[in-house]
C-alpha cells in the first residue's frame, strides 16, 4: 500500500509546464479534493498533493463503468492515469493537465482513429479513446491563401532588376541576393545644385538670384540669349570609364551620360588615412 502511495504521489505532479496558456492567470480552482493555482503567465499550474478518496468520484463511476487493470498506467486525453485497486477507470489517479478539447458538436461520430495523432492545419492533435474528441495544440495558423502566397517570393535561380541593381533569387524562393549600387529614383535625374537664398550668381551670360529654397534651378535669372562655345569633351558615340561609372558620349561630343554608382574613394586618399 505504501509503495502504491509513493507512485501515486509521483504521478500527481505539483507543477505542470506548457508552451501555451492553459489557465486564467492568477486564478484558483479545485481539482477533486486538491486546490490549484494558475501562474501569472497562465502557463503553469501548482496543485496541492492530497490523496482524494474514491468516494469523490462515485458519481462518475455510475455513468462511466469502464474498467482497467489495477496499477496499470493509461492515457486519458492529455493526462496520465494509474488504475485504482477496484479496477474502475473513473477511480484512477490522474495528472491534472487542463486539456484543450474540441467540442463534440463540431465533430461527427468516429471522427478520428482512437489514440492516433494527426495534423489540423499547423497544429498537432491526439484523438481520444472513443474517437469522438481530440486534443490539439493552439498555434496561430496562417490562412491557406496567405500561406500559398508566402511560399515563393521569386522563381529560384532567376535573375532580375531592382532599380539599378541586379538580383538573383536563391534556392528557397524567398531570399534574394542583390548588388548594392546607390540608385537614384529616376535614371535621368540630376543632383540639385545649391545656393544661398538671395545670393546673386552668373549662369552663362545671365545674372540669377537664388530662390528661397536654396536650389539653383529655382533661381530667377535674366533671359539673355547666350552664345555657346561648343567644344568636344569626349569622342562622339563612344563609351568610357569615369571612376567606377560607365559613360556614353553624345553625338556632338559636348556631353556625356554616365551611370551614378557610389564609387569608393581613390587609393591615395585611403592610404593617407
Amino acid at each position: 500500500m505504501s509503495k502504491l502511495l509513493v507512485i501515486l504521489l509521483l504521478v500527481v505532479a505539483a507543477v505542470f509546464t506548457y508552451a501555451e496558456q492553459i489557465c486564467e492567470p492568477g486564478s484558483v480552482f479545485k481539482q477533486d479534493c486538491n486546490t490549484c493555482r494558475c501562474s501569472a503567465a497562465g502557463d503553469q499550474i501548482a496543485c496541492t498533493r492530497k490523496m482524494c478518496p474514491p468516494s469523490s468520484r462515485k458519481k462518475r463511476a455510475s455513468t462511466d463503468g469502464e474498467r482497467c487493470e489495477p496499477g496499470r498506467r493509461f492515457v486519458k486525453e492529455c493526462n496520465i492515469c494509474i488504475c485504482s485497486r477496484d479496477g474502475i477507470k473513473a477511480h484512477a489517479s490522474c495528472t491534472v493537465n487542463m486539456c484543450r478539447r474540441i467540442k463534440r458538436a463540431s465533430l461527427p461520430a468516429e471522427t478520428c482513429e482512437p489514440g492516433s495523432s494527426f495534423k489540423k492545419d499547423c497544429n498537432s492533435c491526439r484523438c481520444s479513446e472513443d474517437g469522438k474528441t481530440a486534443v490539439c495544440t493552439l498555434k496561430f495558423c496562417l490562412p491557406q491563401s496567405r500561406r500559398r502566397r508566402d511560399v515563393q517570393k521569386c522563381q529560384p535561380g532567376t535573375t532580375y532588376q531592382k532599380g539599378c541593381n541586379t538580383c538573383r533569387c536563391l534556392e528557397d524562393g524567398q531570399t534574394e541576393a542583390c548588388t548594392l549600387k546607390l540608385c537614384l529614383p529616376n535614371a535621368g535625374i540630376e543632383f540639385a545644385l545649391r545656393c544661398d537664398p538671395g545670393e546673386v550668381f552668373k549662369r552663362d551670360c545671365n545674372t540669377c538670384i537664388c530662390s528661397v529654397d536654396g536650389i539653383a534651378d529655382h533661381a530667377s535669372c535674366t533671359i539673355h540669349q547666350c552664345r555657346r562655345h561648343k567644344r568636344h569633351v569626349c569622342e562622339p558615340g563612344k563609351n568610357f570609364q569615369k571612376d567606377c561609372n560607365t559613360c556614353l558620349c553624345s553625338k556632338d561630343g559636348t556631353e556625356a551620360y554616365c551611370t551614378l554608382m557610389a564609387c569608393p574613394p581613390p587609393k591615395h586618399l585611403t592610404e593617407r588615412r
